[in-house]
């Protein structure tokens, strides 16, 4: 049967213009293209494991505006349910400026929140238990924090990806089952900027399974006491924008199919090896079929 994921967490709507360089205060520069697509980590990680073949279902809020229409229209053309979210009139959906630096990819972002700190929602137990895990991104804490006790007392695996510190992150991280944060993160939660030093206090938390996401150095995980070292792909970076999302969803993926954390990791490095070498956030994520032939190409079979 079908495996089920749920995603408490920020959907923005992105505006992305490519540039020359990233201006200096008071400097003007040429934008060379634009174009808006849907974002935001929680929901890019749905698209992602919606393209994998997860039944993915959004629990959030949007403004009744044009940006949040939008958001709405593109995570239903992705594959992913919206019947659980949230439509709050007269406020503000969450949108991002991004300048991406032509040749050398480098990101600059001005993120407007709107409404995404504002549900504060009680999630039924009946609701999460409709599905096998539970992602959570940090923002709408109070619905995470809801979602995420139900989930820990009926059995449904959380994840976690924290890309910044929040005030409720340590109450998340009491009932997490798999963290997945940032090496940065992770080094500023444990004080350690060693992969496997941070990964083995995280582990000392209690659990089920960490890991951390290193860039171009790839990603680190821990499972049951031993960690696991997944090198990155090489590949001509074209966009990196959602690749930790990408890998976010592809990792939750690879986690409910039963696979070890060996073939964890190197599923979700390819998935967003292969986001990287594609424009665009959401609609450079790939397919199933895509990864599958992405590893192929390079003798590596599932």
């Amino acid at each position: 049967m079908r495996k089920r994921l749920a995603g408490i967490g920020l959907a923005t709507v992105d505006m992305i213009g490519e540039v020359d360089s990233i201006p200096r205060e008071d400097e003007m520069v040429y934008m060379l293209s634009h174009e808006k697509q849907a974002g935001g980590v929680v929901s890019n990680a749905l698209a992602a494991a919606s393209r994998l073949g997860l039944g993915s279902s959004w629990i959030g809020k949007v403004g009744d505006d044009e940006r949040g229409a939008f958001i709405i229209e593109e995570m239903r053309r992705d594959g992913v349910d919206v019947s659980l979210a949230s439509v709050e009139p007269g406020a503000s959906t969450p949108f991002s400026f991004i300048l991406v630096d032509r040749k050398t990819r480098g990101r600059s972002i001005v993120f407007n929140p709107g409404c995404s700190y504002s549900f504060g929602e009680e999630i039924p137990s009946e609701t999460i238990s409709r599905f096998d895990a539970l992602h959570l991104d940090g923002f709408f804490p109070d619905a995470a924090l809801s979602a995420a006790r139900h989930a820990r007392a009926i059995g449904v695996e959380v994840f976690l990806d924290a890309g910044f510190i929040f005030p409720a992150l340590e109450s998340l991280l009491e009932l997490t089952d798999v963290f997945i944060p940032t090496l940065a993160i992770a080094s500023e939660l444990t004080g350690e900027e060693d992969a496997e030093r941070a990964l083995e206090k995280l582990s000392a938390r209690g659990f089920r399974m960490a890991a951390v996401t290193m860039g171009a150095r790839g990603s680190a995980g821990i499972c049951d006491g031993e960690i696991v070292f997944a090198p990155a792909f090489e590949v001509e970076t074209v966009d990196t924008t959602a690749a930790g999302d990408t890998f976010h969803g592809a990792f939750i993926y690879a986690r409910l199919m039963g696979w070890p954390l060996e073939k964890i990791l190197l599923f979700a490095n390819a998935a967003a090896a292969v986001k990287c070498s594609r424009p665009g956030a959401r609609k450079g994520i790939p397919r199933l079929d895509e990864v599958v032939a992405f590893l192929k190409y390079r003798n590596i079979e599932l």
